[in-house]
């Protein structure tokens, strides 16, 4: 990374937090949450870390098992391994794990643990899902709303169950648990996104699995963009909710999940006409929007806490949203993004999105492309390689 570039990202930082800071000055809502508390928020908790090259810096990607044989996930993780990934990520569903009461189904998972384990990578559970049975009656099914979120103390009680029988079951090999994907957007979080909902969800897991195994790193999940608003909101319903609880046992995660998408623009590019007003306030469409997101952390004294990139890429074949890019330039991007992410001390990793093709990802999205023959890296894979 050029100087030119550290002094670029330092001022971004500055400039975040002033603009941040003015925000949250500026927000009643936040003014009435932060006064409520017993706890105080000092100047210092919202100084920023300055950006520096740090090593504790990990690669990321995501491994579906469910889509392949034992031979061709041995050959992802290999691919994996060539890119000096240390972290393989995986979707752990609630139906796909009990789809009935008490009637577990452990024997694909546990497979795939012990090969992820035996190559030396370390384990990101995103746990998710929730299957008709543990829903309260009269709730839409699985097969209408597949996101809808445990509500009512029946359902999250079914949820805690689920959580600690994944955590006891792999105690001790899994780095870090993801609690559910996007709980800012309404594809991902059903029937409609609520900070409030998602505080008691993360409390749930939170509470169980540091009774279980408490070195496990909980992910607050990746939010969609850099949705500053919904944060900010999270912050306020939870020490409204839970009060000193709240304050105490870290607002129930030690790591914030980030997808930091910015389109089909450069890493670099940090715009203020990306930054508007959403539907829980500010969101920042800027890859670099994640140094605000650390912002609002500190203003609510969370500022030690850090930050990982769950989720980030571009697609070759376009999708809504994010128009169509070539593999070269999508590449270069990577390199733009990894070079900028491991050069803040508070981002502990990035995962690129999307790592093999599956039904659910299209090639367009993937940097490695199906063939008869097997998996066939790409330009941006080869990014991968040689990116820090």
């Amino acid at each position: 990374m050029t100087a030119r570039l550290k002094i670029s990202i330092l001022l971004i930082v500055i400039i975040s937090l002033v603009v941040t800071l003015a925000y949250l000055k500026g927000n009643p809502t936040h003014q009435k949450a932060t006064s409520s508390t017993t706890t105080s928020t000092t100047t210092t908790d919202a100084i920023p870390t300055i950006p520096q090259e740090v090593s504790h810096f990990q690669k990321d990607v995501s491994i579906f098992p469910e889509f392949f044989n034992t031979s061709e996930i041995n050959n992802l993780l290999d691919l994996a391994a060539k890119a000096k990934v240390q972290v393989i990520s995986t979707d752990v569903n609630f139906e796909t794990i009990e789809p009935q009461i008490k009637a577990y189904s452990w024997s694909n998972l546990d497979s795939f643990v012990r090969l992820v384990l035996a190559k030396g990578f370390k384990l990101k559970f995103q746990l998710e899902g929730f299957p008709d049975w543990a829903r309260d009656p009269n709730r839409s099914p699985v097969s209408v709303e597949p996101w809808l979120v445990p509500t009512s103390q029946n359902e999250l009680s079914n949820w805690s169950k689920f959580v600690r029988a994944v955590v006891s079951r792999y105690k001790g090999k899994i780095e870090y648990y993801e609690i559910w994907n996007e709980p800012n957007i309404e594809s991902f979080f059903q029937p409609f996104p609520d900070p409030a909902i998602y505080s008691n969800l993360l409390e749930a897991s939170y509470s169980v699995i540091k009774s279980v195994d408490p070195n496990a790193q909980v992910m607050f999940a990746g939010l969609s963009r850099n949705d500053l608003g919904y944060l900010n909101t999270f912050y306020q319903a939870t020490s409204q909710r839970f009060g000193l609880q709240a304050k105490e046992d870290h607002f129930f995660f030690d790591i914030l999940g980030v997808h930091p998408y910015c389109s089909s623009r450069s890493p670099e590019v940090n715009d203020p006409q990306y930054t508007y007003n959403d539907g829980f306030g500010i969101m920042n469409e800027n890859f670099l929007g994640l140094i605000d997101l650390h912002q609002v952390m500190a203003s609510f004294g969370d500022g030690a806490k850090h930050e990982y990139i769950s989720e980030f890429g571009y697609t070759t074949s376009g999708y809504v949203g994010f128009p169509a890019i070539s593999d070269t330039l999508r590449a270069s991007y990577l390199h733009e993004a990894y070079d900028l992410a491991s050069s803040i001390t508070y981002v502990d990793g990035l995962s690129w999105y999307a790592f093999e093709p599956t039904p659910y990802v299209a090639d367009g999205w993937s940097i490695l492309s199906s063939a008869s023959s097997g998996f066939q890296p790409t330009a941006t894979y080869a990014a991968l390689v040689s990116a820090p």
